[in-house]
């Protein structure tokens, strides 16, 4: 049986950087390596995923500005318990002044918000805010070292310019036509079969299409990864 190659998406990634607490995909993100680990799987990500995950990481900075940007406009005089719905408001601020970021992370911001008041209920608002603000920097920081494990070979090649040669299919982004072509030259390159792991849909949705386009290609998510792994 020959040795398979797997190339975790960028969601993946991110997941395993803001760490198993953060939210249920990150634990089956988490999940995931471990067992890609203990199989003796090669891991690997192509330099379009690389790029990719940089652009991502940055957005974390933008939305942890406009955090503390959020934090600093509350009123520091009142000191009024707050409730979940004033909180809230003030991150759906955060989240129409940012364009409605769709990050995981501010996910993460509105889970520790949740749990902050209903352990302190009489703590006002800035105080709420202003220990989300230090708690997301150790996330911040985290997901910048987590998201780039080393059991993850990244490969440092020039990225070659796909966008004009992959016929598009339905409902899968341009980035992920990209991944998806990057595995389909890497398993030309290795003679292997290269899984592709994602935890988006839209990707996974057309497995069947996308496998039949790149027939070095092995499009699976964690639920179903044990089944490739057995294959190692």
């Amino acid at each position: 049986m020959s040795r398979r190659l797997l190339v975790p998406d960028t969601g993946v990634l991110l997941a395993i950087g803001l760490g198993s607490e953060a939210d249920a995909k990150a634990q089956v993100a988490n999940q995931a390596l471990s067992r890609s680990v203990a199989a003796g799987a090669r891991m690997v990500a192509p330099p379009s995923i690389s790029e990719e995950l940089d652009t991502k990481l940055a957005q974390l900075d933008t939305i942890y500005d406009a955090l503390r940007e959020v934090t600093h406009s509350l009123p520091t005089d009142d000191d009024t318990p707050v409730g979940l719905e004033a909180a809230e408001k003030a991150l759906l601020t955060l989240r129409v002044k940012k364009g409605g970021v769709r990050l995981r992370f501010i996910g993460v911001i509105e889970a520790e918000v949740s749990r902050t008041i209903a352990q302190a209920p009489a703590a006002p608002l800035p105080a709420v805010f202003g220990y989300v603000v230090a708690n997301a920097l150790l996330w911040k920081e985290g997901a910048k070292l987590g998201s780039r494990p080393s059991s993850v070979e990244f490969l440092s090649e020039p990225k070659p310019d796909y966008a004009p040669l992959i016929p598009p299919i339905p409902d899968v982004r341009g980035a992920d036509l990209i991944h998806i072509r990057a595995c389909q030259e890497l398993g030309e390159r290795e003679q292997e079969t290269v899984v592709f792991l994602v935890l988006e849909r839209p990707v996974y949705n057309q497995k069947t299409e996308i496998e039949a386009r790149f027939p070095r290609v092995k499009v699976t998510n964690p639920a179903f990864l044990d089944s490739y792994l057995s294959r190692i």
